[in-house]
């Protein structure tokens, strides 16, 4: 009986460890994820503002004086 238990106890342990190892993979998907979505984020915000000012540029500050 002790031998049973033994090794139900060394399957779990392997089983947990597989679990384990699987969870800190896709956590560190998660976090290159993250990573690439917040740069995608802040180059947006980049482009947006260069749009702004290329806007601005275009419209000119009124009517030419001649």
């Amino acid at each position: 009986m002790d031998e049973l238990n033994r090794r139900n106890t060394e399957a779990v342990e392997q089983v947990i460890k597989d679990q384990n190892n699987k969870i800190l993979e896709q956590q560190k998907r998660i976090d290159l994820l993250n990573t690439a979505v917040s740069n995608l984020t802040q180059k947006l915000t980049e482009i947006e503002k260069m749009i702004i000012i290329q806007k601005i540029k275009l419209t000119g500050s009124g009517p030419s004086v001649k």
